[in-house]
């Protein structure tokens, strides 16, 4: 049986980026966040940042309400605090001298006022704040000294702060918004945007569309403005939840980790222009250590790049890897034709290093992977494999290269259950496989479905074996041999029954082991029927009855006894009769001469 020849080389790298800016431009500057029990009373209708550098009148806010709020309400109250990003990680402006966050609240007298100077608070007679009319609020000069942010902005550690509002209405129901990002520099003259108008705020974004950092990951309750920020801050255990948008990939994972996207169509991780040209590697995520993968869609063309030749993996990992609810799609050279020959472009490679062999598992769950130039898995290591509910799709029927669907070495436990592999079909001289088992690799193939493969499932060297189980029936399969088992059947009592043997049509012979090396006749495995066993006329085995069965007498039964005495008594007295009866004169015979009880006729 022709083997399927597979070739793959790929490099190690990475670069980590995912920079999530919500960069969305609108006339009022909204950005409001609401929490789960969020109404539109007394929510932020509009907000927005200014600065005239960190020491004259810095760190300004300006917003609006959407309906009054009465401050003088037990519940009611309008909360401001400040963030800032140092490392992409996005921190709460806290206390110098106390380490809490720092916050005004409705009992600070006359922090808040609107354009014409009229004060507002719980504290003052103004205690309804209007609707649908700017408020503004600023931080003093004694305060902004007393926070910890304001060294770290004068030491070029921080550049970007943001003002927080927190609208809490008579109900009780919180609002949460927050301001565009301020940028300040060193020199805090020259801190921007500058000024306290809401036309050079607007003017200032429109010219600076990149200051509107939301939250691109978190892990835990820490926030960060990118992937690769966050990577930079797990540690072994954590859990980055990945927000919804385009993250940009060549990301190294160094961490025992988990990122799990918001949702799987909606949080991707995407090929950048350096993704394998350029002396880059092209692997979009790169995993060093133990990584899983959750929820989230990798593509090697979202971010619509160059269409120049790309030497593609979307996801290499060089240690165990836990894959689950994950697209990947689009991974091949990147040219404008989908395939160009060259051996790379492969969905997941689970790689084994010659300078430390993979020894990991390696799981694969719900995954679906598409459009890619060479291979949809390759998997290496000796660990366990299993790979399941898996869909992976091939280019169909072409003469440009020939593509592999799963390919594994070196395991000798892989499972495969229910997966589907399709469109693996190349019409030159060698095999396309939906299955390729390569290096004394050994798998299980459970219910899966192969639809236009040119070869379901092959093995590369004569170590190698597949067990494909389709329904009842099990075939194994060998360098040699394609071997049907017919499983053990128990001999009857009237129908032989056989041992579990393997016939190969290919090669016309019989095998009485799974690994297809002892060789016998058909005739070795007949089991000859048993024949009955009766017990009381019933077979104990199948439960036939016999017909010529009698059931046995009681010799103590009495009334046998006496029907046999009767019996013989009986006749004995109809012998007698009829020896009697023969003696007499024919004229002395009542049976010849009418003789009758009442006397003669």
């Amino acid at each position: 049986m022709e083997a399927c020849r597979k070739k793959r080389k790929g490099k190690l790298m990475f670069m980590a980026l995912a920079v999530a800016v919500a960069a969305i431009l609108v006339p009022t500057i909204v950005f409001a966040q609401g929490t789960a029990d969020s109404a539109e009373s007394g929510a932020v209708a509009e907000i927005y940042g200014s600065a005239n550098g960190w020491n004259n009148n810095a760190a300004w806010v300006g917003f609006a309400l959407a309906q009054e709020l009465d401050l003088s309400s037990e519940k009611a109250d309008v909360k401001i605090s400040y963030e800032y990003i140092e490392n992409g990680e996005i921190k709460t402006v806290t206390s110098v001298s106390s380490g809490s966050v720092y916050q005004k609240n409705k009992f600070w007298d006359g922090y808040l006022t609107d354009i014409n100077q009229v004060k507002y608070s719980a504290l003052d007679e103004n205690k309804v704040l209007p609707a649908n009319t700017i408020i503004q609020s600023n931080l003093s000069a004694s305060a902004k000294n007393g926070l910890d942010v304001t060294a770290k902005i004068q030491s070029g550690d921080v550049q970007q702060v943001r003002t927080v509002v927190e609208v809490i209405d008579a109900q009780g129901v919180s609002t949460i918004a927050k301001s565009n990002w301020v940028t300040y520099s060193t020199d805090l003259d020259y801190s921007a945007p500058k000024g306290i108008s809401k036309e050079v705020v607007v003017a200032y974004e429109q010219n600076n569309p990149g200051i509107r950092f939301d939250a691109a990951a978190l892990i835990g309750e820490r926030e960060f403005v990118s992937l690769q920020s966050a990577l930079a801050a797990a540690q072994d255990g954590d859990t980055i939840l990945l927000k919804n948008g385009t993250h940009e990939g060549n990301i190294v994972i160094e961490k025992n980790i988990k990122i799990q996207g918001e949702s799987k169509e909606g949080t991707i991780i995407a090929a950048n222009e350096n993704t394998g040209i350029n002396g880059h590697t092209g692997y979009i995520i790169h995993a060093k250590v133990n990584v899983e993968l959750e929820n989230l869609t990798v593509d090697g063309k979202k971010l619509d790049l160059a269409p120049v030749h790309r030497l593609e993996t979307g996801v290499y990992a060089e240690k165990g890897l836990k894959v689950n609810n994950v697209d990947i799609i689009n991974i091949g050279c990147g040219a404008e034709r989908p395939l160009c020959g060259v051996q790379t472009g492969i969905g997941i490679y689970a790689d084994t290093p010659a300078a430390s062999p993979n020894t990991e598992d390696v799981l694969i769950q719900n995954v679906t992977l598409s459009d890619f130039q060479k291979a949809g898995l390759v998997i290496k290591t000796t660990g366990d494999v299993l790979i399941e509910n898996t869909v992976i799709t091939g280019s169909g029927a072409t003469d440009i290269i020939a593509q592999n669907g799963i390919q594994i070495n070196n395991t000798e436990n892989a499972v495969i259950n229910n997966s589907v592999v399709s469109d693996i079909n190349y019409t030159g001289d060698v095999n396309a496989c939906g299955v390729l088992l390569v290096g004394g690799a050994q798998a299980q193939v459970n219910d899966c479905t192969f639809e236009d493969v040119k070869q379901n499932v092959s093995c590369y060297d004569d170590e190698c074996a597949a067990y494909v189980k389709d329904g009842d029936e099990v075939t194994v399969i060998t360098t040699q041999h394609q071997a049907v088992m017919t499983p053990e059947k128990a001999p009857g009592c009237t129908e032989d029954g056989n041992k579990a043997y393997w016939y190969c049509a290919h090669c016309d012979k019989y095998f009485g082991d799974a690994e297809l090396t002892a060789e016998i006749n058909l005739e070795d495995t007949i089991l000859k029927a048993t024949g009955h066993n009766y017990k009381d006329g019933v077979c104990t085995v199948c439960g036939d009855k016999d017909a010529t069965y009698v059931p046995p007498q009681n010799e103590g039964d009495f009334s046998t006894v006496l029907f046999g005495v009767l019996a013989a008594v009986l006749l004995a007295g109809a012998i007698g009769a009829a020896a009697y009866i023969k003696r007499l004169r024919p004229e002395d015979n009542p049976f010849i001469n009418g003789f009758s009880l009442t006397g003669r006729a």
